[in-house]
Protein backbone atom coordinates (compact mmCIF):
# COMPACT_ATOMS: atom_id res chain seq x y z
CA UNK A 1 0.00 0.00 0.00
CA UNK A 2 1.46 3.20 -0.68
CA UNK A 3 1.78 5.34 1.90
CA UNK A 4 0.39 9.05 1.05
CA UNK A 5 1.40 12.42 2.45
CA UNK A 6 -2.01 14.05 4.03
CA UNK A 7 -0.78 16.87 3.74
CA UNK A 8 -0.48 17.18 0.58
CA UNK A 9 -3.89 18.59 -1.26
CA UNK A 10 -5.34 19.59 -5.05
CA UNK A 11 -5.35 23.54 -4.15
CA UNK A 12 -2.04 24.63 -3.66
CA UNK A 13 -2.02 25.55 -0.52
CA UNK A 14 0.58 28.61 -0.39
CA UNK A 15 -1.72 30.49 -2.88
CA UNK A 16 -5.03 29.20 -0.61
CA UNK A 17 -3.10 30.41 2.75
CA UNK A 18 -2.08 33.94 1.40
CA UNK A 19 -5.65 34.43 -0.04
CA UNK A 20 -7.23 34.33 3.34
CA UNK A 21 -4.34 35.68 4.96
CA UNK A 22 -5.51 38.34 2.96
CA UNK A 23 -9.34 38.84 4.23
CA UNK A 24 -7.84 37.94 7.85
CA UNK A 25 -6.25 41.68 6.93
CA UNK A 26 -8.65 43.47 5.88
CA UNK A 27 -10.53 42.12 8.96
CA UNK A 28 -8.16 43.40 11.31
CA UNK A 29 -8.07 47.00 9.56
CA UNK A 30 -11.90 47.08 10.17
CA UNK A 31 -11.71 46.31 13.76
CA UNK A 32 -8.73 48.28 14.42
CA UNK A 33 -10.61 51.13 12.29
CA UNK A 34 -13.92 50.43 14.77
CA UNK A 35 -11.75 50.27 17.97
CA UNK A 36 -9.97 53.71 17.60
CA UNK A 37 -13.32 55.60 16.44
CA UNK A 38 -15.03 54.07 19.32
CA UNK A 39 -12.19 55.49 21.68
CA UNK A 40 -11.51 58.59 19.36
CA UNK A 41 -12.69 61.19 22.57
CA UNK A 42 -9.72 59.22 24.71
CA UNK A 43 -7.33 59.48 22.23
CA UNK A 44 -8.00 62.92 20.42
CA UNK A 45 -6.30 62.21 16.73
CA UNK A 46 -9.02 60.06 14.78
CA UNK A 47 -8.28 62.46 11.67
CA UNK A 48 -4.60 61.26 11.38
CA UNK A 49 -4.90 57.53 12.43
CA UNK A 50 -8.18 57.34 10.30
CA UNK A 51 -6.68 58.67 7.33
CA UNK A 52 -3.50 56.39 7.90
CA UNK A 53 -5.51 53.15 7.97
CA UNK A 54 -7.97 53.88 5.28
CA UNK A 55 -4.70 54.40 3.12
CA UNK A 56 -3.50 51.31 3.82
CA UNK A 57 -6.85 49.69 3.40
CA UNK A 58 -6.95 50.83 -0.07
CA UNK A 59 -2.94 49.72 -0.18
CA UNK A 60 -3.97 46.16 0.79
CA UNK A 61 -7.09 45.96 -1.52
CA UNK A 62 -4.68 47.05 -4.75
CA UNK A 63 -1.90 44.63 -3.66
CA UNK A 64 0.45 46.98 -2.88
CA UNK A 65 2.19 45.50 0.97
CA UNK A 66 4.78 47.83 1.28
CA UNK A 67 2.94 51.12 1.25
CA UNK A 68 0.43 49.88 3.53
CA UNK A 69 3.08 48.61 5.65
CA UNK A 70 4.50 52.21 5.76
CA UNK A 71 0.64 53.01 6.43
CA UNK A 72 0.61 51.24 9.72
CA UNK A 73 4.18 52.98 10.49
CA UNK A 74 2.60 56.50 10.93
CA UNK A 75 0.11 54.93 13.15
CA UNK A 76 2.55 53.36 15.31
CA UNK A 77 4.30 56.64 15.53
CA UNK A 78 1.44 58.42 17.11
CA UNK A 79 -0.87 55.47 18.78
CA UNK A 80 -0.82 55.87 22.63
CA UNK A 81 1.87 53.41 24.00
CA UNK A 82 0.66 50.04 25.20
CA UNK A 83 -2.63 50.39 23.96
CA UNK A 84 -4.47 48.03 21.82
CA UNK A 85 -4.61 50.63 19.18
CA UNK A 86 -1.14 50.31 18.84
CA UNK A 87 -0.77 46.02 18.88
CA UNK A 88 -3.64 46.10 16.26
CA UNK A 89 -1.22 48.09 14.05
CA UNK A 90 1.93 46.40 14.50
CA UNK A 91 0.45 43.09 14.05
CA UNK A 92 -1.55 44.41 10.63
CA UNK A 93 1.90 46.29 9.33
CA UNK A 94 3.18 42.65 10.15
CA UNK A 95 0.34 40.93 8.23
CA UNK A 96 1.12 43.15 4.91
CA UNK A 97 4.75 42.36 5.23
CA UNK A 98 4.10 38.73 5.09
CA UNK A 99 2.05 39.33 2.12
CA UNK A 100 5.18 41.08 0.79
CA UNK A 101 7.15 37.91 1.69
CA UNK A 102 9.31 40.17 3.74
CA UNK A 103 9.44 37.08 6.46
CA UNK A 104 12.25 38.73 9.15
CA UNK A 105 10.12 42.43 9.28
CA UNK A 106 7.26 40.37 9.79
CA UNK A 107 8.29 38.14 12.54
CA UNK A 108 9.60 41.13 14.71
CA UNK A 109 6.25 43.33 14.24
CA UNK A 110 4.53 40.38 15.20
CA UNK A 111 6.47 39.79 18.80
CA UNK A 112 5.90 43.48 19.10
CA UNK A 113 2.10 43.11 18.85
CA UNK A 114 1.99 40.77 21.19
CA UNK A 115 4.13 42.19 23.79
CA UNK A 116 1.70 44.92 24.17
CA UNK A 117 -1.13 42.80 23.55
CA UNK A 118 -0.24 39.08 24.77
CA UNK A 119 -4.02 37.65 23.64
CA UNK A 120 -3.53 38.68 19.35
CA UNK A 121 -4.97 35.31 18.70
CA UNK A 122 -4.12 35.86 14.92
CA UNK A 123 -0.57 36.54 15.86
CA UNK A 124 -0.09 33.70 17.10
CA UNK A 125 -1.11 32.06 13.92
CA UNK A 126 0.69 33.89 11.78
CA UNK A 127 3.82 33.40 13.47
CA UNK A 128 2.86 29.49 13.07
CA UNK A 129 2.96 30.05 9.39
CA UNK A 130 6.25 31.79 8.69
CA UNK A 131 7.93 29.30 11.57
CA UNK A 132 6.30 26.27 9.59
CA UNK A 133 9.16 25.41 7.57
CA UNK A 134 12.07 26.06 10.12
CA UNK A 135 10.66 24.99 12.94
CA UNK A 136 7.58 22.72 13.10
CA UNK A 137 7.46 22.16 16.92
CA UNK A 138 7.48 25.97 17.44
CA UNK A 139 4.41 26.23 14.89
CA UNK A 140 2.64 23.92 16.09
CA UNK A 141 3.40 25.73 20.00
CA UNK A 142 2.20 28.87 18.49
CA UNK A 143 -1.32 27.25 16.82
CA UNK A 144 -2.19 25.74 20.07
CA UNK A 145 -1.68 29.12 21.81
CA UNK A 146 -3.88 30.83 19.10
CA UNK A 147 -6.64 28.00 19.97
CA UNK A 148 -6.12 28.08 23.76
CA UNK A 149 -6.89 32.55 23.56
CA UNK A 150 -10.54 31.26 21.74
CA UNK A 151 -11.96 28.50 23.55
CA UNK A 152 -15.52 29.29 22.44
CA UNK A 153 -14.08 29.90 18.60
CA UNK A 154 -15.37 33.25 17.87
CA UNK A 155 -12.32 35.34 16.87
CA UNK A 156 -10.64 34.76 13.31
CA UNK A 157 -8.88 32.65 11.98
CA UNK A 158 -11.57 29.87 13.22
CA UNK A 159 -10.03 27.31 15.52
CA UNK A 160 -11.47 24.61 12.68
CA UNK A 161 -8.79 26.25 10.05
CA UNK A 162 -6.36 26.63 12.64
CA UNK A 163 -6.44 22.80 13.16
CA UNK A 164 -6.14 22.32 9.62
CA UNK A 165 -2.86 23.75 9.11
CA UNK A 166 -1.45 21.82 12.09
CA UNK A 167 -2.90 18.64 10.66
CA UNK A 168 -0.73 19.88 7.39
CA UNK A 169 2.37 20.72 9.69
CA UNK A 170 1.77 16.67 11.39
CA UNK A 171 0.74 15.02 8.13
CA UNK A 172 4.46 16.45 6.57
CA UNK A 173 5.82 15.04 9.51
CA UNK A 174 4.47 10.98 8.99
CA UNK A 175 2.73 11.11 12.34
CA UNK A 176 -0.65 9.61 11.37
CA UNK A 177 -2.23 9.67 14.67
CA UNK A 178 -1.85 12.84 14.96
CA UNK A 179 -3.68 13.86 11.69
CA UNK A 180 -6.25 11.21 13.04
CA UNK A 181 -6.59 13.18 16.36
CA UNK A 182 -6.70 16.83 15.32
CA UNK A 183 -8.69 16.05 12.51
CA UNK A 184 -11.64 14.56 14.87
CA UNK A 185 -11.04 17.67 16.56
CA UNK A 186 -12.16 19.48 13.55
CA UNK A 187 -14.78 17.36 12.63
CA UNK A 188 -16.02 17.91 16.20
CA UNK A 189 -16.19 21.68 15.02
CA UNK A 190 -17.96 21.04 11.30
CA UNK A 191 -18.83 17.75 10.68
CA UNK A 192 -19.11 18.33 7.21
CA UNK A 193 -15.50 19.67 6.38
CA UNK A 194 -14.64 17.26 3.54
CA UNK A 195 -11.09 17.90 3.89
CA UNK A 196 -10.98 16.59 7.49
CA UNK A 197 -12.60 13.29 6.49
CA UNK A 198 -10.42 12.69 3.80
CA UNK A 199 -7.19 13.61 6.06
CA UNK A 200 -8.33 11.30 8.68
CA UNK A 201 -8.63 8.64 5.97
CA UNK A 202 -5.20 9.12 4.34
CA UNK A 203 -3.80 8.95 7.75
CA UNK A 204 -5.99 5.58 8.52
CA UNK A 205 -4.94 4.27 4.90
CA UNK A 206 -1.29 5.10 5.79
CA UNK A 207 -1.79 2.81 9.13
CA UNK A 208 -3.60 -0.01 7.14
CA UNK A 209 -6.39 0.47 9.25
CA UNK A 210 -8.13 0.08 5.38
CA UNK A 211 -12.25 -0.09 6.05
CA UNK A 212 -11.85 2.83 8.58
CA UNK A 213 -10.12 4.85 5.70
CA UNK A 214 -12.36 4.16 3.17
CA UNK A 215 -15.45 4.99 5.66
CA UNK A 216 -13.66 8.29 5.73
CA UNK A 217 -12.96 8.41 1.86
CA UNK A 218 -16.35 7.52 1.24
CA UNK A 219 -17.69 10.64 4.05
CA UNK A 220 -15.47 13.26 2.18
CA UNK A 221 -16.55 12.13 -1.58
CA UNK A 222 -19.92 13.16 -0.32
CA UNK A 223 -19.18 16.46 0.52
CA UNK A 224 -16.30 17.35 -2.42
CA UNK A 225 -15.23 14.98 -5.06
CA UNK A 226 -11.65 15.66 -5.91
CA UNK A 227 -8.75 13.69 -7.78
CA UNK A 228 -6.88 12.48 -5.12
CA UNK A 229 -9.18 11.68 -2.92
CA UNK A 230 -10.13 8.71 -5.90
CA UNK A 231 -6.74 8.10 -6.01
CA UNK A 232 -6.47 7.10 -2.41
CA UNK A 233 -9.75 5.27 -2.12
CA UNK A 234 -8.89 3.75 -4.80
CA UNK A 235 -5.77 2.51 -3.55
CA UNK A 236 -7.52 1.61 -0.07
CA UNK A 237 -10.11 -0.10 -2.17
CA UNK A 238 -7.55 -2.24 -3.84
CA UNK A 239 -6.07 -2.88 -0.78
CA UNK A 240 -9.79 -4.61 0.44
CA UNK A 241 -9.66 -6.49 -2.81
CA UNK A 242 -12.14 -4.07 -4.38
CA UNK A 243 -11.42 -4.05 -8.04
CA UNK A 244 -14.22 -3.17 -9.51
CA UNK A 245 -14.40 -0.23 -7.13
CA UNK A 246 -10.96 1.02 -7.37
CA UNK A 247 -10.66 0.94 -11.14
CA UNK A 248 -14.13 2.72 -11.31
CA UNK A 249 -12.18 5.25 -8.87
CA UNK A 250 -9.00 4.99 -11.38
CA UNK A 251 -10.61 6.11 -14.30
CA UNK A 252 -11.96 9.66 -12.40
CA UNK A 253 -8.48 10.56 -12.71
CA UNK A 254 -8.19 12.71 -15.88
CA UNK A 255 -4.44 13.69 -15.38
CA UNK A 256 -1.50 11.88 -13.79
CA UNK A 257 -0.71 13.79 -11.21
CA UNK A 258 2.78 15.95 -10.50
CA UNK A 259 2.78 16.02 -6.80
CA UNK A 260 4.98 13.80 -5.59
CA UNK A 261 2.86 12.91 -2.50
CA UNK A 262 0.90 11.33 -5.34
CA UNK A 263 3.07 9.76 -8.00
CA UNK A 264 4.02 6.36 -6.77
CA UNK A 265 0.28 6.05 -5.65
CA UNK A 266 -1.12 6.85 -8.81
CA UNK A 267 1.49 4.18 -10.97
CA UNK A 268 0.32 1.28 -8.95
CA UNK A 269 -3.15 1.50 -9.52
CA UNK A 270 -2.33 2.26 -12.93
CA UNK A 271 -0.94 -1.03 -13.05
CA UNK A 272 -3.58 -2.60 -11.22
CA UNK A 273 -6.46 -1.63 -13.43
CA UNK A 274 -4.75 -2.82 -16.70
Amino acid sequence: MEQYNSYKKVKNNKFTNLIILSIFIIISVVIFIIYFLINNKEFGFSSNISSYANSAQENLNKGKYSEAAADFDKIIAIAPKDSKILAYAYSAKADAEFLDNNMSSAESDYNQALLINPELKDAYYSLAKIYRAKNQKKAISFLEKAISLDPKNIQKPSNEYILDTENLIYGGMGDNQKVIEISTKMLSFNPNNGDAYFERGTAYSNLHQFKLALDDLNKAMSISSAWNTYLVRGSVEKSLSMKTQACDDFKQIKTPPIDPGYVLGYKDLSDYCK
